[in-house]
């Protein structure tokens, strides 16, 4: 699958531009753009970018281009971001990000669920939450198929080898939205579904999907998720619009 361009805001200068390309796959657009969290040096990027071969790497050099001319871009000696967050917030403790995302801290690694981090409109007053701005999540949870809890502008802007937890399509009655295309198109490598009572594991606990009841009268009845983290002792549920 191939997207024809893409359209690129800048909240803090309230600008909106939008960039074309014909024939490069969105997955390179994608992955590149996941790059561009705040823990890669130049030589880095400009690796990835070769390895994308000669065909792909110049749509993806004057898209860095691009960002540099709208001031989207900026050169740091080192990242300081993870170091704020891990200051600013202590293990278990859960934050709202805006809307329904929500940033959930496990020892020294973060999860994050639906992501939701753009503004509508370049115009908005309040400059935009990017996903550089947050710490790497060690995984990213999708709990249904809206499309402000499956944000296509936020999670292009997430690294794409990040495993991402979505609905299975084993809890589903008649329709599915198939999370998994849409998300390999967007770059990303790592998608797993999973059913209600399965878990997504890690030392000391889990994440286990649980069921989602609402919120629409006229439900389609898609399959959905809950999600219920079991972290030493504390449980802590994510019900999004349940």
């Amino acid at each position: 699958m191939r997207n024809a361009g893409l359209r690129v805001f800048n909240a803090v200068s309230r600008q909106a531009a939008p960039f074309g390309f014909d024939r490069t796959p969105s997955q390179t657009i994608g992955k590149f753009l996941g790059l561009l969290d705040g823990t890669h040096q130049t030589g880095d990027l400009r690796t990835a970018v070769n390895a994308f071969g000669a065909g792909q790497a110049g749509v993806v050099t004057k898209l860095l281009e691009f960002l540099h001319g709208l001031h989207c871009l900026s050169v740091s000696p080192q990242s300081s971001v993870r170091a704020h967050w891990l200051a600013a917030i202590q293990d278990q403790d859960l934050v709202h990000l805006g809307h329904a995302a929500l940033l959930y801290r496990r020892h020294d690694e973060f999860f994050l669920f639906d992501p939701w981090l753009l503004p509508w409109l370049a115009e908005s007053s309040i400059p935009s939450l990017w996903g550089s701005l947050l710490p790497r999540p060690a995984a990213i949870f999708l709990t249904h198929d809206h499309d402000d809890h499956v944000d296509t502008r936020t999670l292009l802007t997430m690294p794409k080898d990040i495993p991402i937890i979505v609905p299975s399509r084993t809890n589903r009655r008649k329709l599915y939205y198939d999370y998994v295309s849409l998300l390999r198109e967007l770059g990303f490598t790592r998608v797993i579904e999973l059913a209600h009572r399965e878990t997504f594991p890690f030392d000391g606990g889990c994440v286990a999907s649980v069921p989602f009841f609402g919120e629409d009268p006229c439900d389609i009845e898609m399959p959905r998720n809950c999600y219920l983290i079991a972290d030493r002792g504390r449980n802590t549920l994510v019900h999004a619009d349940s």
